[in-house]
């Protein structure tokens, strides 16, 4: 995931520094195009999510046809400012769209949060991986004995907190992926939750319904319910010099091709979120019966060494299990060798016999 945020960062990046915000400026508005551009840019654009259903309104998603229409009578989009209409025609709430500002921002933070656990990981581990060097290395059985076995290897305490550490990297990974998901949507106005099921059902239709834009649809485009292209704009103009004041207000449509990217960039975000959510819960799962069958399960397996695993940390437990998956010989080695460590043989001679004739058969 931290992959995935990162080039996810790299190209909104790229695309939040070169493109603009364009609007449709008639002639006789008088106003600079560039002025225009860059107040929208930073005032935001807005749409109106009351209109979205109704087909017969549409320009664009969630922009009336005569964006004059800022109220709804009876399911039809009308002007609260006419006179004949004012005491009926109820306001429309405007939804602004402003995330392109920051998006990148944010994701470029969700790429530190999805690496942070791993950090965790890789000091929880740091046994493990010394293990997995010294098996590289060939290191004796003795040396491994010595290192991770013996009294002088690492206490009780700290192996124990390294397994609380390991099971808490599994929790941290899920609390990241739910935590981030829940900002994404956040962030987008709630319609990120069911954006992946939404874009898989609006690419099941026709061609020429799925892209047709002036509203012919009963619903809108997932993409353009998610991040609309397409907004309403209004710039205040105010000027003055030695003969003329000038005070005026201009309502414009403009695009935001920004977002058109910025849709398809959270398509893979959804399903790599969702994927790392079943992930990362599976994982803590996974773990957690790992250690079940570590603790209470491989005794009853070999019970020639049962009194062995007794007196062995679930640590402990697990570096057997890491030396018997990855190299065999070495394992029967070093099991070989621990019964003839006072602290981990077995108290009776019988018992002892029986697992040094298990330990070979493994």
């Amino acid at each position: 995931m931290m992959k995935v945020m990162m080039i996810g960062t790299m190209i909104v990046g790229l695309n939040w520094y070169s493109d603009k915000v364009n609007c449709i400026i008639p002639g006789s508005a008088g106003v600079s195009g560039g002025f225009v551009s860059s107040a929208c840019w930073i005032n935001g654009l807005y749409i109106y999510k009351d209109i979205r259903f109704h087909k017969n309104d549409l320009g664009y998603y969630g922009i009336p046809k005569d964006i004059n229409n800022n109220g709804l009578l009876k399911g039809v989009a009308c002007d609260t400012n006419d006179k004949s209409k004012i005491d009926s025609c109820i306001p429309m709430e405007k939804t602004f769209y402003v995330q392109y500002q920051y998006l990148t921002f944010i994701m470029a933070v969700f790429a530190g949060m999805y690496y942070a656990p791993y950090t965790l990981f890789r000091y929880c581990n740091q046994d493990l991986k010394s293990l997995e060097a010294a098996m590289e290395n060939d290191t004796s059985a003795d040396i491994i004995i010595d290192t991770y076995f013996s009294e002088h290897g690492a206490s009780k305490l700290k192996t124990k907190l390294r397994i609380l550490g390991r099971l808490l990297v599994k929790i941290l990974y899920i609390v990241v992926c739910v935590v981030a998901f829940a900002v994404v949507d956040n962030v987008l106005l709630g319609e990120f939750k069911s954006f992946g099921s939404d874009w898989v059902g609006w690419t099941k239709l026709h061609n020429s319904l799925a892209y047709d834009y002036m509203g012919v649809r009963e619903y809108p485009k997932a993409g353009d319910a998610l991040l609309p292209p397409f907004g309403i704009c209004d710039v205040q103009e105010s000027a003055q010099d030695n003969k003329i004041v000038i005070e005026n207000s201009h309502r414009f449509v403009c695009e935001i091709s920004q977002h058109v990217l910025y849709q398809y960039c959270f398509v893979i975000i959804w399903y790599s979120m969702v994927a790392s959510i079943v992930v990362s819960t599976i994982g803590l799962l996974q773990q957690i019966t790992e250690h079940i069958i570590t603790a209470l399960c491989i005794p009853k397996i070999v019970p020639g060494a049962k009194q062995m695993y007794k007196r062995l940390t679930l640590r402990e437990c697990e570096y057997l299990e890491f030396l018997r998956k990855n190299n065999l010989a070495l394992y029967s080695e070093v099991i070989t060798k621990l019964k003839r460590l006072p602290y981990y043989m077995p108290k009776s001679s019988g018992e002892e016999k029986n697992f040094v004739s298990d330990s070979y058969a493994i």
